[in-house]
């Protein structure tokens, strides 16, 4: 999420070091040759997104089918229309991913609509903040809870930021 000092928050669960530094390097981060990556752990690792165009780049119609499945399929079928959207680098319409949040079928559909509607949204600040704390009165246990913790670590953030005195000419 970019905040609008220009600062950047990412929360990632259970992802590769390889991935995160792909998906960076994808969005223009640059840290290839920054951040050196032991051959290792590259085994068997593919980059999700490349920049070349190719037939697995994805398209309006997968946009159509994952936000179709997330909205009426089961839930195994929303859970990996989520992770696939992820994946891809597809966003999915905020208004669908809210109420795949407040009314998913299961609290890991939940909780993904959640963390993945939370971390696309802009650099707004109260937007934000509304966003956290209506996930903290959600029915979800497992959304309170990533709501909860995220809003502490949000408002600590914007607590550092009011007590950092601005920089510039003295």
């Amino acid at each position: 999420m970019m905040l609008d000092d220009g600062h950047v928050s990412i929360h990632v669960d259970n992802a590769p070091i390889v991935w995160l530094l792909q998906e960076l390097d994808r969005q223009g981060a640059q840290l290839s040759a920054a951040v050196p990556v032991p051959p290792e752990d590259l085994a068997g690792s593919t980059p999700l997104l490349s920049s070349a165009p190719d037939a697995a780049r994805p398209d309006s119609a997968d946009r159509a089918h994952l936000a179709g499945t997330l909205g009426v399929g089961t839930e195994d079928d929303q859970y990996e229309s989520l992770t696939q959207a992820l994946q891809l680098g597809i966003e999915l319409p905020a208004d669908l991913l809210r109420q795949a949040f407040e009314t998913g079928p299961s609290e890991r559909v939940r909780l993904l609509a959640f963390t993945t509607y939370v971390d696309g949204l802009t650099s707004e600040v109260e937007s934000v903040r509304e966003a956290l704390m209506s996930g903290t009165f959600n029915t979800s246990a497992a959304v309170q809870a990533e709501a909860r913790k995220r809003l502490e670590e949000f408002e600590r953030y914007q607590e550092l930021i009011a007590a950092t005195p601005p920089q510039g000419d003295p």
